[in-house]
Order: structure tokens, then sequence, then C-alpha cells
């Protein structure tokens, strides 16, 4: 694996369903706000206009009368309902432990690409014990940018971070939203499938699809986009 990964000059990664399995955690806060609000949120309307974005842009069209006010508090409450359901349950994603110490291994930068907010990116890091492999230092947040996903300004900070083109680099994403925003900033992407079907992805522009980060998938994926 190692011949195939030096090819990269550096992999980008989004974390909620790209790293750990918490996707389906955030549905059902959204399921949960939505009641409150007097609406009902499917699973399709979820993984095609929700997952991946920040939470007050979806509340403003969700519900364009909310007074702002509200959209803010509601923001705040669907997060802290996600860490409550996420709080024993932040398993990563098979192989990615194992393709994270290849990556080390062949000595290709990576860094982390997400809309999640703070309190949730150390939650999960750390409930995963994925925190050794991304230090704060090489931590994109939405919230830090003036753009968040699906804008492609967090991946072009990530590039420029990692000193790299984003030709040569790779992100993974499990979201139409992420995997927009990757796209638009010049990077191959790989969409991850705990999230959304091949089609979804393959609609959002993906050159390819995992189910998860075992090397039967990676290898032959890599080596057909790069």
């Amino acid at each position: 694996m190692r011949s195939v990964l030096r090819r990269l000059s550096a992999v980008l990664f989004d974390l909620d369903g790209t790293l750990v399995h918490t996707d389906h955690l955030h549905y059902q806060a959204w399921q949960q706000i939505g009641k409150e609000i007097g609406l009902s949120i499917s699973s399709d309307q979820y993984e095609e206009t929700i997952s991946g974005r920040q939470n007050p842009p979806v509340l403003r069209e969700l519900k364009p009368e909310l007074p702002e006010p509200e959209v803010q508090e509601l923001s705040l409450r669907k997060e802290a309902l996600f860490r409550e359901l996420a709080a024993q349950c932040t398993d990563p994603v098979d192989g990615i432990v194992q393709f994270l110490e290849a990556l080390d291994d062949a000595g290709v930068p990576k860094c982390l690409v997400t809309n999640a907010p703070r309190i949730n990116v150390d939650m999960m890091l750390q409930g995963s014990k994925l925190d050794r492999f991304f230090p704060t230092s090489h931590q994109i947040l939405g919230d830090e940018c003036t753009h968040a996903k699906p804008h492609p300004e967090p991946y072009l900070q990530g590039l420029k971070l990692l000193n790299a083109q984003g030709s040569r680099a790779v992100a993974f994403e499990d979201s139409i939203a992420g995997a927009s925003a990757a796209i638009k900033a010049g990077i191959p992407t790989i969409g991850v499938l705990t999230t959304l079907n091949p089609a979804a992805m393959t609609k959002a522009g993906v050159a390819a699809t995992i189910q998860d980060y075992t090397e039967q998938f990676l290898l032959s994926t890599l080596n057909s986009i790069k």
C-alpha cells in the first residue's frame, strides 16, 4: 500500500460518518428538533439537504418564519441532543485506524475538514481514540471559516495548511454537501458509504466510493483515481 500512498500529496477527511459512525445520531437529533418545530424530517430529506451542513441555514430553510434567536437556540439544542446520543457511541469506521497509520508511515500529510463545532470534534476524536492522528493544528472547522461546507473554503484552507495541490490530493466524504465542497476545491473525492447509497454519491460527483477503509476497498479505489 505504501507505494500507492506515496503518490498522494495530502489526504483530507471529513469527520461525522467519514471517520466515525455518527451520522445516524445526527438524524435522530434532527428528528427531535423537527418535532419541536412541527415538522417531520424524512431520511431522504436529511440525506439530500441536511447532512453535512451547518445548523442555522438548514433551520432557516426548514422554517423561514423562525426568528433568528430561535434559530440559534435550536442550533445549539440540536448539537446538545447529538452529544447526548453520541456519548457512548463513537465507533470508528472499519479500517480507518490502519489506514491512518499507513498514511503516517508513508509520510503523507493529512488533516480534518469538518462542519462540526469544536466541542463535538473533541468529543468524537477522543471517544474514537482518533485524536492522536489529528492534532488541533490539523483541524479545519467550518465555524472558523468565513464560509462552511458546501462552500469549498474549508477544503481550500486544508490544502493551504498541508501545502498541497488539489489535483494530487484525495478527500474522503460521506455527505452531498461535503463532497460538493471538496470537489469545488479541485480535490478528487472518495465517497464513504456510511450514510448515502452509491448512486447518490456518484450523482454528487465523487470519483469513486468505498464501503470502509479496509485494504481490499482502498487499494483498487486509490489506484483507479490517482
